[in-house]
């Protein structure tokens, strides 16, 4: 039986530093390599990350000496390495503190995880930086709010090659992106393979029927159709992605309105060129075999019926606004009249999202670069996850913060989304894709354990700190996060 092991460091009362010393570490460790470079204000971020290599034992024999290099475990020089962050949105609508930290993986923590990269490689291989946000998020503005730019700004400085790239095959027209130029408002597949997951999707078990069903909510129907069927479940994955050796994972674990929880195995949705590919819901209701709202709704029927036709239109390039309004009118009266709190799959009993992420995951995991499904891993796995602020409620988002002092570190994507579960007080059984992986991949509850300072305790003897509770969203509420 094989131990994954999960480093959890929390301190008391963290923050992120400003982007005033670019990020830095304010200790002067042995390794560490831009010794102009030192911050004069206190960095735990850095600190905590650098604690997490060590308590998993990452090149232990070298630790706190000038060699010591913890993620020469998973990096050689040479490697293509892609750093996944959560770039989702680039402001947060929540109606209170619309704070951004709760939000988005800090500029803090990937200049950490860099920084080790840096030494891994020791200036041979690639290094990239990449996400796929939402199709309206403006990048520049989100790395000029977040200072990204700062990250840029120093290795540039410091003659450091990182590409930053937006994987996005559709930007909305009113938003422009200057990371790649000419492509700025783009519309294209250029850099997508298209992978194809056959038989082993975890949609291959719904009927023909449910399958026509499914939806990319927000997007030209005609591309799930088309993709969707049995024995076809096909993605537009981007070529970064595929041709990577090592993906270091950089989730910002909250809330979710669709899955309940979005953490490693979710941040993976992240690296499809189209939103179009990828099922959110199917549009029935839970009474007639589909899962976007509960109880029939001839007004929420009527909904989706307009909104297909709507992003039909729309993909043809025409701007059917009275359609818009229509499909608008009919879900406000299917939630008075039908008493219907819930539409698009945003509750519990979504069966849908998690089948996307099973299916991403196993891409990530099993692609070639060419978007051959193989028997054996492909690439090398490292999730980190900036918990120092987590996000509760309407995530993902429009989530609240919530300060969790925390950094996660885990070779497994589904040990690790199983402890966050544990850690914010969530109900697994209602992580559909965590049971789900687990089978696939040999993994119980008995082989996971958590290192905390210098204690190793398995999973399941793990004691829930009812101070870190997670409140999860309204479709969500009283049932993942029941205590």
């Amino acid at each position: 039986m094989q131990n994954y092991y999960v480093a959890s460091i929390t301190r008391e009362s963290v923050t992120y530093p400003s982007e005033k010393y670019g990020f830095a570490p304010n200790i002067d460790y042995p390794e560490y390599k831009f010794k102009n470079n030192l911050s004069k204000e206190n960095n735990d971020v850095y600190d905590m990350i650098r604690e997490g290599f060590y308590r998993l034992g990452y090149d232990k024999e070298n630790y706190n000496t000038i060699n010591w290099n913890p993620l020469g475990e998973f990096i050689k020089p040479g490697n293509t390495v892609v750093i996944k962050p959560n770039w989702v949105m680039d402001y947060n609508p929540e109606p209170t503190l619309h704070d951004m930290n709760c939000l988005v993986t800090h500029p803090s923590v990937i200049r950490a995880v860099l920084d080790y990269v840096i030494i891994a490689l020791n200036g041979l291989g690639k290094v990239i930086v990449a996400d796929a946000p939402m199709t309206q998020c403006n990048l520049d503005n989100l790395f000029k709010k977040q200072n990204y730019n700062v990250l840029l700004d120093f290795y540039s400085k410091n003659r450091v090659e990182i590409e930053f790239i937006d994987m996005r095959g559709l930007i909305r027209p009113e938003n422009t992106n200057k990371l790649q130029g000419d492509k700025a408002e783009r519309n294209s597949y250029e850099d997508s393979v298209f992978v194809d997951v056959e038989k082993d999707s975890a949609f291959e078990e719904l009927s023909e029927n449910s399958l026509k069903k499914l939806r990319a909510l927000k997007n030209d129907p005609n591309a799930i159709l088309c993709n969707q069927k049995k024995g076809r479940h096909r993605y537009s994955i981007h070529k970064t992605i595929l041709e990577a050796d090592v993906i270091i994972n950089l989730p910002k674990p909250k809330s979710h309105r669709k899955a309940g929880l979005t953490a490693c195995a979710k941040n993976f949705v992240g690296v499809n060129v189209r939103k179009e590919y990828l099922p959110h819901a199917n549009i029935r209701s839970y009474s007639d075999g589909g899962d976007a709202y509960n109880n029939k709704c001839l007004f929420y029927k009527l909904y989706y019926k307009l909104n297909d036709k709507y992003w039909y239109e729309k993909a043809k390039a025409y701007n059917p606004f009275s359609l818009r309004i229509a499909y608008s009118i009919c879900r406000r009266i299917g939630e008075k009249i039908c008493h219907e709190p819930f539409y698009d799959g945003s509750w519990y009993k979504n069966d849908t999202i998690w089948r996307t992420i099973v299916d991403l995951n196993k891409i990530v995991y099993y692609s070639d670069k060419y978007g051959k499904i193989k028997e054996d891993q492909q690439r090398k796995i490292l999730n980190i996850c900036d918990m120092v602020v987590s996000g509760e409620g309407e995530g993902p988002l429009s989530p609240l913060p919530k300060v969790e002092s925390t950094i996660v570190i885990g070779e497994s994507v589904c040990a690790v989304d199983e402890y966050i579960c544990s850690f914010f007080g969530f109900n697994k059984g209602y992580v559909k894709y965590i049971d789900y992986i687990e089978k696939q991949e040999n993994i119980f509850e008995d082989d996971i354990y958590i290192i905390e300072s210098d204690t190793i305790t398995s999973l399941k003897n793990y004691i829930f700190n009812p101070k870190k509770y997670i409140h999860a969203g309204r479709g969500w509420h009283g049932y993942i996060d029941k205590i």
